[in-house]
């Protein structure tokens, strides 16, 4: 959905109960503080007779692959960050975490002002704050094809229900996606990051000295991580492996006695 020069990202529950509305899907940690998470929920009135709309931020953990969830097993957790009822109209602040503000004095921002006017009355705005504690989105993939992946996830979730334990039905939940991004500076930040290691051997004598130096301190997605890599071996031992892991593992090479320095470009970040 585009409003103007706008895009509205929209999502609705499959029994046409509730309508999401976003202006943004990524909202940035600044370190000190995050952006707010405004949004709009379009309800039915028909379909949500004698309910309560509810809307949070949900946080989803995925640790392991969700084939291996046998005999009642889940590597998934579930965690509200922030939960509030908005309908029927909540007029005074609520004691959950991050909603320090009225539900009605809520309409400030630019999606608020173009969008509750179209919508009309049954069109209610929300706002949340995540805590700058909380994780950023993560993905990890076990590989190149792999769909199973474990990480953090965030959702804007909205549902009607008669209470806030009762357990909705699935064809009343919406669950839009969003993330939580990190704030990286623009500036070029300066300095080589870099660590060392010494290894002894007890019936030889002499150490090995291994350094890996990085280019730059901050990589942004899809950049070269560039790492050069500085052995001295003073010890009579042969090293017969260097491995260098970013995601890739570095050519295999022999290393005899003397002082050595190999650069290992074009990894992938």
């Amino acid at each position: 959905m585009v409003l103007g020069s706008n895009r509205i990202f929209k999502k609705s529950a499959m029994d046409g109960s509730v309508t999401v509305y976003l202006g943004t899907r990524d909202f940035v940690d600044y370190f000190t503080h995050c952006d707010p998470i405004e949004g709009i929920v379009l309800l039915n009135p028909m379909a949500v007779e004698n309910k309560n709309i509810y809307v949070g931020i949900v946080a989803i953990f995925r640790y392991g692959r969700e084939e291996d969830e046998i005999l009642g097993i889940s590597f998934c957790r579930e965690l509200y960050i922030t939960h509030k009822q908005i309908y029927p109209r909540v007029l005074e602040p609520t004691l959950t975490p991050g909603d320090n503000s009225t539900q009605l004095g809520l309409a400030g921002g630019w999606l608020h002002e173009k969008l509750l006017k179209k919508l009309g009355a049954e069109a209610l705005p929300f706002r949340f704050v995540l805590p700058t504690a909380t994780p950023v989105s993560v993905v990890m993939l076990q590989g190149v094809d792999s769909t199973d992946t474990c990480g953090v996830r965030y959702y804007v979730r909205c549902y009607a229900s008669s209470t806030p334990s009762e357990k909705p039905s699935i064809r009343s939940v919406v669950n839009l996606a969003i993330r939580k991004i990190q704030y990286a500076p623009s500036w070029r930040i300066t300095g080589q990051p870099s660590a060392s290691i010494s290894k002894d051997f007890p019936l030889s004598s002499g150490k090995i000295f291994l350094e890996a130096t990085l280019d730059k301190k901050l990589y942004y997605h899809g950049e070269e991580i560039n790492v050069s890599v500085l052995i001295q071996n003073f010890s009579h031992k042969t090293v017969k492996h260097v491995k260098v892991s970013v995601i890739q593992i570095a050519d295999i090479c022999m290393v005899s006695s003397g002082k050595w320095k190999v650069t290992v470009a074009s990894l992938d970040s």
